[in-house]
């Protein structure tokens, strides 16, 4: 188990600090290449759109190839997808391809260290170890964006996705020490399962999406609009990365030590309150201060139901269910990009915030609530 948690660790860090050099910048890049705003919202509906795609196929791809395979297919998928549409608009291939091709490498990456970090850690201890395993993620979420925004400023996108490419490979080192051994059914998940604690989840899940998308992409571009730059949007956002990391490490540790639907509460209620007090972040002063509390709250109540998903799987399919949650998820992000063809980013934030409430109101009736007894043997 600790062996696993320092390569997931080291794997983690690499991948995002990589990827993170250039994810950020991607709808700004094909917002300057003269796509219109429509076809952005129609790259973000494709993303999630791959990621339902990867939910369906999970459980047969790592039957078929093992749990490793999509790790590291990654490092070498996502670097060609990425050459491809840094030739645009010279080479052009509908604004869609990019969105789910990446989507599907990307979440079926995720959903393979789910899996792992689910048998890495201990229930008793789950809230803390995930957090120092998703810290480094964060730590190297407060670099990439701002040398991003550097990089672009100075040299230029090309610059930018070949340096983040060549990090992204050298996440395959680590990947190929882990050693993880899971029984994989192969079956193919079409639809989430909406009986049930688990049931409970996947709506959770689905009202979750939509404060994905809305801070993942629109947030973004609303950033640009108002800052002007690649490299003020950067800096934000390694700002925004710290009070994340932050976070990670105090919901982890709540998680595992308090009451939990207290926890659940006042983390989902901060989360839409951020959302909706959005509204007036429309100055650098005011969306700096936003910037802020969105990126902290929304970590927090994103790892706290995380973890207690985690908890409610670890005996059952886990990568069954891994697969229903991440079509469910997915699902409600593409609801929310439908709102965006007809809506401000005021109302997306409002739509948001009320999707956080709804979340929140189905996690209260979640029944395992209760904290777990202190193991006595230690943490690791």
């Amino acid at each position: 188990m600790r062996r696993n948690r320092i390569l997931l660790t080291m794997l983690l860090f690499l991948v995002s600090l990589g990827s993170g050099l250039y994810s950020l910048f991607i709808p700004l890049f094909l917002l300057k290449q003269g796509v219109e705003f429509s076809y952005i919202i129609v790259y973000i509906m494709s993303f999630c759109l791959g990621g339902i795609i990867s939910g369906m196929i999970f459980n047969y791809v790592i039957h078929k190839s093992g749990i490793k395979i999509p790790i590291i297919a990654r490092c070498f998928l996502e670097p060609l997808i990425i050459f491809v549409l840094s030739l645009y608009p010279n080479f052009k291939l509908p604004i869609w391809i990019y969105g789910i091709t990446l989507a599907i490498v990307q979440f079926m990456f995720w959903n393979c260290i789910s899996v792992i970090l689910i048998k890495s850690t201990e229930k008793h201890n789950r809230g803390k170890q995930q957090a120092w395993i998703k810290g480094s993620l964060w730590i190297a979420n407060i670099i990439s964006p701002f040398l991003g925004g550097l990089i672009i400023n100075y040299l230029g996108y090309n610059y930018l996705y070949a340096i983040g490419l060549i990090i992204v490979l050298t996440s395959c080192i680590p990947t190929i020490l882990l050693r993880q051994e899971i029984v994989i059914t192969e079956k193919r998940v079409f639809f989430p399962s909406l009986k049930g604690e688990i049931g409970l989840h996947m709506i959770i899940a689905f009202f979750r999406g939509f404060s994905f998308v809305t801070l993942m992409f629109f947030w973004v571009i609303y950033l640009y609009n108002i800052l002007g730059s690649e490299l003020k949007v950067g800096s934000f956002s390694s700002l925004g990365s710290l009070l994340a990391l932050a976070a990670v490490f105090i919901a982890g540790y709540v998680i595992d030590h308090f009451k939990k639907i207290t926890a659940l509460i006042i983390s989902y209620s901060l989360t839409a309150l951020s959302l909706f007090l959005s509204i007036f972040s429309g100055t650098p002063s005011k969306v700096f201060i936003f910037n802020l509390t969105n990126k902290f709250t929304s970590q927090s109540s994103q790892i706290m139901s995380d973890i207690l998903f985690h908890h409610e799987i670890e005996d059952k399919d886990i990568p069954s269910y891994l697969s229903e949650i991440l079509i469910s998820f997915c699902l409600g992000g593409i609801v929310l990009s439908l709102f965006a063809f007809f809506s401000s980013y005021n109302l997306l934030f409002i739509i948001s915030s009320l999707a956080i409430l709804a979340a929140m109101g189905f996690s209260t009736k979640l029944k395992n609530l209760e904290t777990p007894p202190q193991s006595q043997s230690g943490h690791e």
